[in-house]
């Protein structure tokens, strides 16, 4: 039997209407599956988690596992906001602060700058503040800069 012969039968209709009508059901992931077989489209839907609205896309195949949730959360009387607040607080509480692994700069250390000025390329060692911006210059180029009295201001890299 193929799927369309199987979801438009009078006994699917009259199945789904009976589950839709009882307030009280066993969660199993056959009942779920049962209940979302025959859709192909997606579900859009809303929540509000931490006082914002959220919008929801869930795909066809993922839908079983998203009637499972509500109906687990509608038996434990709990909204379903708030078991998706409890598990994104829950998720950061464990992942706190993020991924371990260490960044490459500890290892490999702090790129070089180049002195920015023209026909330059010595390693800078300080930044020059003039009336044109911040440059990052090496000790010849800033000494130059000392002596024709265009700084306002330097500070070393």
């Amino acid at each position: 039997m193929s799927k369309d012969e199987k979801c438009n039968t009078p006994e699917r209709k009259k199945e789904e209407k009976i589950s839709t009508s009882t307030s009280t059901s066993i969660v199993s992931r056959e009942n779920v599956l049962a209940k979302v077989e025959c859709n192909t489209k997606p579900i859009i839907t809303s929540l509000m988690l931490f006082g914002r609205k959220i919008s929801l896309y869930i795909k066809p195949e993922e839908q079983a596992t998203w009637l499972q949730f509500k109906e687990l959360a509608k038996m434990e009387r709990m909204k379903v906001s708030h078991l998706a607040e409890v598990a994104i607080s829950e998720y950061v509480y464990r992942h706190q602060p993020g991924n371990p692994q260490l960044a490459l700069t500890r290892f490999v250390g702090k790129p070089k700058q180049i002195c920015s000025l023209p026909g330059c390329q010595q390693t800078a060692t300080f930044i020059d503040v003039t009336t044109e911006g911040e440059f990052p210059v090496c000790v010849q180029c800033h000494e130059r800069h000392v002596k024709v009295g265009i700084l306002k201001g330097w500070r070393k890299i």
